[in-house]
């Protein structure tokens, strides 16, 4: 090992004799220590994702992190598990996520358990990031935002000084962090601030802090499901009455029409997804469109002219996410409906999907957009539509107001009591 003496800024050399909590080879070293070890216990790898493991006859649920594992089963199941793992590994003690005890920090998502609901927070996370980008002055502002961006990021703004760059990239990654654990709230800002990376602007940190400003004003707001499944109308859901009565799901799909301006992104439309089972969000997604187009030789994903288009656009792109959703499902051990029901608010995509228009303007779309098509036929997925005011997935396409912002958060995010009086 050689490094640089903080005082002296001379050189110098050690060797190292054991690991070193953190050091860049832990992920591999565990790889091949800790997985190989579940197998051999009788715990199926998913091939989906890796970083699960299923033991199917103690139905033991395991999911890895480097060193890091939670469970999900039985009472039994898991003292079967912990015993096993205590005689091969030295570690520390399990901890149990009781209903009403403090809440069980993992990978810095706080689980908490009330008699009546589960939630998963981000509220720790959030305040420890808040104080990383030194932006606790602007947080004790108590005039919070309403919305995580009030605005599109100027594109004629100057570059960020060098010395701030890094701290942008930090924020940025911590808000990836955010949006990919337990803040759907913030995955269209962050879609947006993120096409800065390349090349950070002084517009863009002011909307990285916005963002952060709304959400250490909003930090309260976490994922949340009742423990037990309530009753629910079949009779206003119609797609939802061959679904499991014990694993609801719900998929959306939404597309912003060439609505973000920016020169980088082409008038490229945005994408927003969502996916959710018992009213609990699991997946979620905003991101510009990048797969589908219309002819080969244009050679890269494109602005359309219609709508439509760009909402056919969307289901084919959003299939393949729900496809690795159901696998990983499977995997897990998890009930997936098939066929799933995409539900979309455009009619003419609806109907394209369908195949019920005689007469359509989509025709310039690529015979590859038949994918859709072909995994309704195949009783893989079918498209209902949904009307727009109720399209989760809207969510995470454009800059929404105020009003429809709140609506569509509160229908998928819970806003905890305060001190965690649950």
């Amino acid at each position: 090992m050689v490094f640089k003496h903080p005082e002296t800024k001379e050189l110098e050399y050690s060797r190292q004799r054991g690991p070193v909590y953190g050091e860049a080879g832990a992920p591999v070293r565990w790889e091949n220590t800790l997985a190989p070890w579940l197998e051999d216990e009788g715990f199926t790898r998913g091939c989906n994702e890796p970083a699960v493991f299923y033991h199917e006859e103690n139905d033991v649920l395991a999911g890895t992190f480097v060193d890091d594992l939670i469970y999900d089963a039985e009472e039994d199941g898991i003292k079967w598990a912990e015993t096993a793992i205590e005689d091969r590994f030295d570690c520390k003690g399990t901890e149990w996520l009781e209903p009403n005890m403090e809440p069980l920090d993992y990978l810095g998502m706080e689980l908490l358990l009330s008699t009546t609901r589960i939630h998963l927070s981000m509220e720790s996370y959030i305040l420890q990031t808040v104080a990383l980008l030194q932006l606790d002055d602007l947080c004790k502002n108590y005039v919070y935002p309403h919305v995580p961006m009030s605005g599109p990021i100027d594109p004629d703004s100057p570059e960020l000084p060098s010395h701030m760059v890094k701290l942008f990239l930090q924020g940025s990654g911590c808000l990836g962090w955010l949006v990919e654990t337990g803040r759907p709230d913030v995955c269209q800002a962050h879609s947006r601030i993120s096409q800065k990376q390349a090349r950070p602007t002084a517009a863009a940190w002011e909307a990285l802090k916005h963002v952060f400003h709304y959400l250490y004003g909003a930090r309260r707001w976490c994922l949340s499901c009742p423990t037990h499944s309530e009753d629910k109308d079949l009779f206003s859901m119609p797609w939802l009455q061959s679904q499991d009565s014990e694993s609801v799901w719900e998929f959306y799909v939404d597309s912003d029409f060439a609505g973000n301006t920016d020169p980088d992104v082409k008038r490229k439309s945005q994408i927003g997804i969502i996916a959710l089972q018992n009213v609990f969000p699991v997946f979620w997604s905003s991101k510009v469109s990048s797969v589908a187009f219309a002819d080969s030789d244009i050679g890269e994903a494109h602005a359309d002219v219609s709508s439509g288009a760009a909402e056919v656009y969307a289901a084919g792109n959003c299939t393949y996410d729900f496809l690795h959703l159901a696998h990983v499902a499977e995997e897990m051990n998890i009930v997936f409906p098939r066929p799933f029901k995409i539900q979309m608010d455009n009619t003419a995509a609806e109907k394209f999907a369908l195949g019920t228009a005689f007469k359509s303007k989509l025709k310039h779309i690529d015979c590859r957009q038949e994918w859709v098509r072909m995994l309704r036929d195949r009783k893989v997925c079918t498209p209902v539509h949904v009307d727009t005011k109720v399209n989760l997935a809207d969510f995470f396409t454009k800059i929404l107001p105020r009003g429809d912002f709140e609506r569509l958060r509160s229908m998928i995010m819970y806003e905890m009591p305060s001190q965690h009086n649950l």
